[in-house]
C-alpha cells in the first residue's frame, strides 16, 4: 500500500508540475494582452507627442485665442444675405483719411500682449516710421484700448461724421496708414498680423446669438447699427467704407479679403455661400417679375 500511495504522490506531483507550467504560460499570455491593451488606449504617437506637441494649423493672425473664439463662432454663423448686397467702396485712404480709425480700438488682453510686443520689439523699424509713440495703450474701464490723439481738421476727411469725436488713432501715420500693418509686411507677416481683429474686420460685424438664434454675420446700417444711442447715430453705417453708394460693387466682393481671412480661419468658404446666395435670390427675382 505504501508504494501504491507513493505511486499516486508522484502522479499528483507531475500533474501539479504540468498546472505550474500551464499558469506560467497563460500568466505570459495575459501579460502580453495587458501590454497590446495598453498600447491601443495610448498609441506610440499620443506617447511620443505631448499635447503641447501635436499639430494645429498656424495661426493666422498674433490672436490664437481670438481666432479659435471667431472660429467656433463663424462655423455656426447664420450669414445675412440682404447686408451683403449693399454696393459698398473699397477703403480709399487719401480720400477717407482712416475715419474708422478716429476713435481707437478696444482690445482684448491678447492683443494688448501681443501689440506691446510688437512695438517694443520693433522700435528701430517703426523709429524709421517715424513713429516713437511711448503712450500707445491705455484703459477704457475694465478693458484696453488704443490710444488717440486730437486730431484738426486737415487730418479728417472732409465730410467727416460731426458726431464722431475729433481724434485719430496712435497707431495711424500721416498718411493714415496703419503703422501696425506697416510693420506685419515689412516683417514677412500677413498684413493684419499684429492688427486688431475689430479694425481688420471693419465693417463686418459678428453679432452674437439672442437665445436660441445663431450668431449673425452682417453689416451695420442706417436704422441697425448696434452703436447707435440717442445722439448718435452709429458707427459702421457712417464710415465710408460703411456707406452703401450707387458705384460701389456687392459688399460681398468689395470685402472680400476679410470674407476670405474669415473663411480661412472657420473653414467656411463665405464668398461663395454669399455669391451663391445672391445668385438665388436674383433667380426668385427674376421668376416673380416674369
Amino acid at each position: 500500500q505504501l508504494s501504491t500511495l507513493n505511486s499516486q504522490l508522484s502522479t499528483l506531483n507531475s500533474q501539479l508540475s504540468t498546472l505550474n507550467s500551464q499558469l506560467s504560460t497563460l500568466n505570459s499570455q495575459l501579460s502580453t494582452l495587458n501590454s497590446q491593451l495598453s498600447t491601443l488606449n495610448h498609441p506610440p504617437s499620443a506617447i511620443r507627442h505631448p499635447p503641447s506637441a501635436i499639430h494645429h494649423p498656424p495661426s493666422t493672425t498674433a490672436y490664437p485665442g481670438i481666432e479659435e473664439t471667431l472660429s467656433r463662432q463663424l462655423r455656426e454663423a447664420a450669414l445675412d444675405h440682404e447686408a451683403f448686397t449693399m454696393r459698398l467702396k473699397a477703403c480709399e485712404l487719401p480720400k477717407c483719411r482712416a475715419t474708422c480709425c478716429h476713435d481707437g480700438a478696444l482690445l482684448t488682453d491678447e492683443e494688448m500682449t501681443g501689440i506691446g510686443e510688437a512695438v517694443e520689439g520693433h522700435r528701430d523699424l517703426l523709429a524709421s516710421y517715424g513713429w516713437t509713440a511711448e503712450h500707445y495703450l491705455t484703459m477704457a474701464g475694465r478693458q484696453g484700448r488704443t490710444v488717440t490723439l486730437e486730431a484738426g481738421d486737415e487730418a479728417l476727411e472732409e465730410d467727416f461724421p460731426p458726431h464722431f469725436p475729433k481724434t485719430r488713432c496712435v497707431f495711424l501715420d500721416p498718411e493714415h496708414r496703419c503703422i501696425l500693418q506697416r510693420l506685419a509686411m515689412d516683417t514677412a507677416q500677413h498684413p493684419w498680423w499684429w492688427k486688431p481683429v475689430s479694425c481688420w474686420m471693419h465693417p463686418l460685424l459678428l453679432r452674437p446669438p439672442a437665445g436660441s438664434e445663431r450668431p449673425l454675420l452682417t453689416l451695420a446700417r442706417p436704422g441697425q447699427d448696434p452703436a447707435a444711442e440717442d445722439g448718435y447715430p452709429g458707427f459702421g453705417s457712417c464710415t465710408p467704407c460703411g456707406v452703401e453708394v450707387a458705384d460701389g460693387l456687392p459688399a460681398w466682393q468689395t470685402l472680400r479679403p476679410e470674407l476670405e481671412l474669415l473663411g480661412k480661419i472657420s473653414g467656411r468658404d463665405l464668398v461663395r455661400e454669399l455669391g451663391e446666395g445672391e445668385d438665388r435670390a436674383k433667380r426668385i427675382d427674376g421668376a416673380i417679375n416674369r
